[in-house]
């Protein structure tokens, strides 16, 4: 058994066998958290239920869940990570805390994915268990489960009875010894279901014991619609009363005009659509339209009614427009953005067997104001085919705050090369409390994020902030003072890439994450912006660390690499030139994007960051100040020397 308070967090959901076709409950990630027992694990759990939740969050899980349907036959099969972005979810909420007022970050914890098959009975944990059903996103459920632990009235039996789901309320009461005052996560969970020990059962057979486990249910392949069998072996749906599903009213109604449509399903041609637009204008435009957009690919015939869809929709959406689920070509698609792209703002394309890479480009062109671009579970658009688009066609990414693809939400690395995208940003930090440099890139130059992320970060170099953090900062024992001393060395390695991970509103824990920023130097080559943030040596005085001077931070752009004798600086698999590199200040940064005619930032995050710069520049104790040239070597000689 591990160290007393440390948790495993498993996610579960229900996943449909290749071999069966059944569907049975899953792991599909698993986590390890230090020293989080009690309320502080109340605490990340709730932050988790709501994170899965906010703003696009929802919509990347059930696509990263329904891309394991039909593929695995059992557990065994299932890769390790197959769910990356809801493991990263679970290393930002039980490794990074943000502390009301001025929302600061603080970070505990390392990032300890786990082996989904590993069992919720295995490993070196066996008593804090957290168990999270996701099958329903919109409506999670939860259960701890805690090892058998003595009643506390002096009884020789166990209380709570091992091995079963525990609510909240109980499981802080076992812990607490049943003092629960002035807990406001209990009452919050209260009202979230708790998830039934049959559950568990059919996850971990072996671990949980119930009487009876409950069966698989058999779910249809969703082939029999059109499973009909015909002489000369094309298979058609004739004659089809479309109007009987969407408009039965009519059907009681004298000499109404009932339209048939026929479709091929080889070609999808449809005949007769046009006799409906009387039917449309009667307010039944979506349910027809509900019933088109099941056709595959979605007929062309059908277009005029997808334009009135559209409309309808971005009047009064405020320039969101969904189209997921609908299978579109990409011609369909151009065709919709040269009468609508200039009123789009967010776009969503998901769930599309259809579409090619081919498009992205085109939409982006055609969509000059578009800031978010929403490509799930599209099966012909391709990893590969996005980093290569973003190589090629880098410009005209610079308008999107997001862009949602599989591509940018891989699995998290913090200490290898681990970057396929080209990198506009990144924040590499170095100090002597690290053994190897904090590093992440994003693929995306986004202002916005760039200036809360280093926001979060340096807020917490505050001395008001430290001393408040220390009661809550679970993985620092509040008598080691040196954490006192290093705030910045302290902070976990996962912290910065869930602070550069998407967005996040002031006075709010809730982060849209858009992409899993990945590990890399190549920014010290040139290779798009880095924020470099530098913690200079330290000495020790007595039982005191004493600071040689404040830490040191800098926008810089590297140039490429100087010729092997011609100055270069190496080190060991790293050649950077920075004697040319530009060193910047935030404002004088601020000025040269601007030149760079980048996306603008929000002028009330500016105002923010660049007043904390001001005050922990004069901070002589936990100070931050800009670098010099000279700063700029030590960082560099640091990195090549920490890797």
């Amino acid at each position: 058994m591990g160290p007393a308070g440390e948790q495993h967090i498993f996610v579960i959901t229900r996943v449909r066998a290749a071999c069966s076709g059944s569907t049975k409950y899953r792991c599909v990630a698993a986590y390890h958290a230090t020293q989080c027992q009690g309320a502080m694990a109340l605490c990340c759990l709730l932050r988790f239920l709501a994170v899965v939740k906010h703003g696009s969050n929802r919509e990347v899980i059930e696509s990263e869940t329904s891309a394991l349907h039909e593929k695995y036959c059992s557990n065994e099969d299932l890769p390790v990570v197959c769910c990356p972005f809801i493991t990263f979810l679970m290393a930002m909420c039980w490794s990074t805390k943000f502390i009301t007022p001025g929302n600061p970050n603080v970070g505990y914890g390392q990032y300890s994915p786990l082996n989904e098959n590993i069992g919720s009975d295995s490993g070196d944990n066996k008593q804090d268990i957290t168990v999270i059903d996701l099958t329903e996103v919109r409506s999670p459920t939860y259960c701890f489960v805690k090892a058998a632990m003595k009643a506390t009235n002096g009884e020789d039996k166990i209380t709570p009875p091992p091995r079963v789901p525990l609510s909240a309320r109980q499981y802080l009461c076992a812990y607490t010894k049943g003092d629960l005052r002035g807990n406001g996560h209990v009452t919050k969970l209260d009202n979230v279901k708790l998830t039934t020990l049959d559950t568990l059962v059919s996850v971990w057979p072996k671990e949980y014991k119930r009487a009876e486990i409950p069966q698989d249910v058999t779910t249809s392949s969703g082939s029999e619609t059109f499973d009909l069998m015909i002489s000369e072996g094309v298979r058609k749906l004739i004659g089809m009363p479309l109007l009987q599903s969407v408009a039965p009213e009519l059907l009681s109604k004298s000499k109404v005009p009932i339209p048939t449509i026929t479709i091929t399903q080889d070609t999808h041609d449809m005949y007769d659509i046009e006799k409906m637009y009387d039917l449309w204008q009667a307010g039944k435009t979506f349910q027809v339209y509900g019933a088109l957009q099941d056709l595959l690919p979605f007929p062309h015939n059908g277009m005029p009614l997808l334009h009135s869809v559209v409309e309808e929709k971005l009047s009064n959406k405020n320039g969101v427009l969904s189209l997921a689920e609908i299978a579109l070509r990409d011609d369909q698609v151009e065709e919709i953005l040269n009468i609508y792209g200039n009123r789009i703002r967010r776009l969503d394309l998901s769930h599309n067997s259809y579409l090619t890479a081919k498009i992205v480009p085109r939409i982006l062109q055609l969509a000059p104001h578009l800031n978010t671009l929403v490509i799930l579970g599209c099966p012909l658009i391709e990893n590969d085919h996005v980093y290569q688009l973003m190589r090629d066609n880098g410009n005209l990414f610079h308008s999107l705050d997001a862009f949602l693809h599989p591509s940018l939400l891989q699995p998290l690395e913090l200490t290898r090369e681990n970057t396929p995208y080209p990198i506009a940003f990144s924040y590499i930090q170095v100090s002597g409390s690290h053994s190897h440099p904090v590093a992440c890139t994003l693929p995306l130059f986004q202002p916005s994020v760039i200036i809360r992320a280093i926001l979060d970060l340096v807020a917490s170099f505050q001395p008001s902030v430290i001393t408040r953090a220390m009661p809550d900062l679970v993985a620092s024992d509040p008598k080691d003072s040196s954490w006192q001393h290093d705030p910045a060395g302290h902070v976990s390695a996962v912290t910065p890439a869930t602070l550069f991970s998407g967005f996040r509103k002031a006075h709010s824990e809730n982060r849209e994450v858009t992409c899993i920023p990945q590990y890399s130097l190549r920014g010290l080559q040139g290779e798009g912006w880095v924020f470099a943030l530098y913690t200079p040596p330290r000495v020790s005085t007595g039982d005191k660390m004493a600071r040689d001077r404040r830490y040191t931070y800098a926008f810089v752009r590297f140039k490429p690499p100087k010729k092997v004798g011609e100055g270069e600086m190496t080190g060991p698999d790293l050649n950077v030139n920075a004697e040319d590199a530009e060193i910047h200040t935030f404002r004088s940064w601020l000025d040269q994007i601007e030149l760079e005619d980048q996306p603008a930032e929000s002028a009330e995050l500016v105002q923010e960051l660049d007043h904390l710069l001001l005050d922990l520049q004069l901070d002589l104790d936990y100070g931050l100040k800009p670098m010099l040239e000279d700063d700029l070597l030590d960082f560099v000689k640091s990195v090549q020397t920490a890797q």
